[in-house]
């Protein structure tokens, strides 16, 4: 029997020859890892206690997620003196799941939407799933002021079916924020052309050092925006999956966004209601994994800085996020780094072509692991370095 399947994304896959290569090997010290749940963090049998409740028995389902859930969010930006209503926030259960409301609210088959290039791997997917052609425009870098949105490309990738811009605030891996001035240009950018701002700040409270200059989009008003985030990074809680959508925008645009977001939420009901019963108690008990976390990135961030300073590996400054970015000699490929990092030295790095790096040479490493741990695996890549004569 031959079944025919949608051909909404190229079948089969196939695991990558880096991938292959770490399935077989022992005894390497991995610096991709990103969940933050296996790296020794002070994670307290008490966090459990708050899904005790008799509540959780009844099920009485909000579409938008429950108020209380939806309160508990509102109040975590006000806190952070961002003004935000329980009313403006919908409830999801991952970002994923955001991303994939939003393309569906927003876009008709095979319209684009536009994402930032480095950037995260996960929009090819859903943007498939969704019939949704994707775009990419150039994040440009330079030491002196970090990664910056390359306004001409962007312009360049935009016609009258682009439906939404893409932000990751900060970016994954570059670790660059929006700073205001990009904010207020693409608030402007996307309001004179109808354009809808999809704006990811699930990393946006990890600032490595003091960041003065960012912006929220959390609470603008200039153009429709929807912006995201969730437990899975901001108390280290990927396994509870609880995310949200903020609203805002002009006031003649956000309620028809927001009753159109409901009735696609209410057609999945995807958050669970013992974690959505949970939230207010979550933001305070998974407070100590936040500041750990943050404290951990920050003290391998220092090491990193200091280790690589005046050297021919060059550490590109990281403004906040879980992972850096080491740029290399061009003596070979992407490709060869990392596989011979792994087989000869025994570490784990991404190549940069992962995260559609527009040049090499570029690895990206995790900042979440044990310090003890980082400091092996980047002490195997620093005595590989200095056998090929390059440190």
């Amino acid at each position: 029997m031959r079944v025919k399947f949608s051909d909404r994304f190229e079948y089969p896959f196939f695991p990558n020859r880096l991938f292959e290569l770490a399935s077989s090997a022992e005894g390497y010290v991995n610096l991709t890892i990103s969940n933050p749940t296996t790296v020794g963090l002070p994670y307290e049998e008490s966090l459990l206690d708050v899904f005790l409740e008799r509540d959780n028995l009844v099920y009485r389902p909000d579409a938008r997620g429950l108020e209380r859930a939806r309160r508990a969010v509102a109040e975590y930006y006000n806190r952070r003196n961002l003004s935000v209503s329980a009313d403006d926030v919908l409830i999801t259960a991952g970002t994923g799941d955001a991303y994939s409301y939003l393309f569906k609210m927003l876009c008709n088959a095979y319209d684009n939407v536009l994402v930032p290039q480095p950037g995260y791997p996960l929009f090819d997917h859903i943007a498939a799933l969704e019939l949704v052609e994707l775009r990419k425009y150039e994040l440009d870098y330079s030491h002196s002021r970090g990664w910056r949105i390359d306004f001409f490309d962007l312009e360049k990738k935009t016609d009258n079916r682009t439906r939404a811009i893409v932000l990751i605030n900060p970016n994954n891996p570059t670790g660059s924020y929006v700073c205001r001035y990009e904010a207020e240009s693409l608030a402007r950018f996307a309001s004179e052309r109808g354009i809808a701002l999809i704006v990811d700040e699930v990393f946006f409270d990890f600032c490595i050092g003091f960041v003065a200059d960012r912006a929220s989009f959390v609470a603008s008003t200039d153009c429709l925006s929807f912006t995201l985030s969730g437990f899975s990074k901001i108390l280290g809680l990927p396994q509870v999956k609880f995310s949200w959508i903020v609203t805002s925008g002009p006031s003649d645009c956000i309620s028809e966004a927001k009753e159109r977001l409901e009735l696609i939420s209410d057609t999945y009901l995807s958050a669970s209601v013992p974690v959505q019963n949970a939230a207010p108690a979550l933001f305070t008990a998974g407070h100590p994994i936040f500041g750990a976390i943050k404290e951990r990135i920050n003290e391998n961030y220092v090491f990193l800085d200091k280790l690589f300073a005046d050297s021919a590996v060059r550490l590109l400054r990281t403004y906040g996020g879980w992972s850096c970015v080491l740029e290399l000699p061009r003596i070979m490929s992407e490709e060869e780094w990392t596989e011979r990092l792994l087989l000869e030295a025994g570490v784990l790095v991404y190549p940069g072509y992962f995260f559609d790096f527009i040049r090499e040479a570029y690895i990206v490493i995790s900042l979440l692991p044990e310090h003890p741990v980082l400091r092996e695996g980047i002490g195997r890549f620093v005595d590989f370095c200095k056998k090929h004569g390059i440190m």
